[in-house]
């Protein structure tokens, strides 16, 4: 089975090479391996040339965010599956994606495993993801790229991602095949990759607000029965972070007073 790996980039020099440096070290699985950066101007442009020869494609030019470039890589593939690997992550072994393609038993639409969240001081969070996927788990944890084969042909019939969506394209994907078009999958109980927390879609503190609003306008839009849940979760985690945050100093007078 050929496998074709994406991988973004734009100004991250040593994330990149991380990045290729782990997936040209993969074994027992035929590699189709694209690179695409988006104009780089902090030296990632000449790490790219210095790999173009152990790749199959490898592009430096403007796009319109990453879901763009990533619809860029995909137009370039030729591998049964795809998988997107982009800049700061990394497969936690050698043999990881062989792993997961063996995983393939009847060849379903998506086969997925775990990752690690990696945090900047180094400290790592296993993240597991179901065996069966259900509407609870997929409101609050998506399939993540870094450790998911899609098969291209399916993201091809679709159009690649929907750029209207800036931070949950690839969400918004998974959502349509899964719920509405009943695709196929299977999950790998192996951890698969290890990504850096503070990507587009995981750095709440930047991006949590606009993250939100577009996952509420896509529920509203392609999935009205689920939008009054949504909206409901929604609602009752700003409430307890609310009142987390407001009830704290009042907790801590509290000790303060006891100490007196």
């Amino acid at each position: 089975m050929k496998v074709s790996v994406i991988t973004v980039c734009y100004n991250d020099r040593s994330g990149l090479e991380k990045t290729i440096k782990s997936v040209l070290s993969q074994r027992g699985v035929e590699l189709d391996y694209i690179i695409m950066d988006g104009g780089s101007t902090d030296g990632s442009k000449g790490l790219v040339d210095q790999y173009r020869s152990l790749v199959a494609h490898a592009i430096s030019e403007k796009d319109q965010g990453v879901f763009d470039a990533m619809n860029k890589g995909l137009n370039r593939a030729i591998g049964e599956y795809v998988i997107f690997m982009n800049s700061g992550d990394y497969f936690l072994q050698e043999d990881s994606l062989a792993k997961l393609t063996r995983g393939a038993e009847h060849y379903p639409d998506f086969i997925y495993g775990d990752i690690y969240f990696e945090y900047k001081e180094g400290r790592r969070k296993h993240i597991k993801f179901p065996e069966r996927l259900r509407l609870s788990g997929l409101f609050n944890h998506f399939l993540p790229h870094q450790a998911t084969l899609t098969k291209r042909q399916l993201l091809v019939d679709r159009g690649g991602y929907d750029l209207r969506y800036k931070f949950i394209a690839d969400s918004a994907f998974i959502w349509n095949a899964i719920v509405n078009d009943h695709s196929s999958y299977q999950h790998v109980n192996e951890i698969i990759s290890v990504c850096e927390f503070g990507g587009l879609s995981t750095d709440v503190n930047r991006n949590g607000d606009a993250m939100q609003q577009e996952r509420l306008r896509f529920y509203q839009e392609k999935f009205p029965m689920v939008y009054e849940d949504y909206l409901e979760l929604y609602e009752l985690r700003k409430f307890k972070k609310a009142h987390f945050v407001n009830e704290r100093p009042t907790l801590l007078e509290r000790i303060k007073n006891k100490l007196k």
